[in-house]
């Protein structure tokens, strides 16, 4: 009778244990969901950065045109 609830107990053990293993592996699953979100979010903001670069090379090279006087010959 004893022995029979021991088992009893171990085996409801036994499942709370694999029930907190899967919640831990569902917490790991979200940190790798916000990382790649993360990720993600470093990608756009590189791309957004590259653009601005460009534009402001751009504008640097229009002013430096408009800069110069042309030259005459006679």
């Amino acid at each position: 009778m004893v022995e029979m609830r021991l088992i009893d107990v171990e085996m409801r053990l036994i499942n709370v244990e694999t029930r907190l293993i899967n919640v831990e592996i569902r917490l790991i699953n979200v940190e790798m969901s916000l990382i790649d979100v993360e990720m993600r979010l470093i990608n756009v903001e590189t791309r957004l950065i590259n653009v601005e670069m460009k534009q402001n090379v751009n504008n640097i090279a229009k002013s430096s045109q408009s800069n110069v006087t042309p030259v005459v010959q006679v």
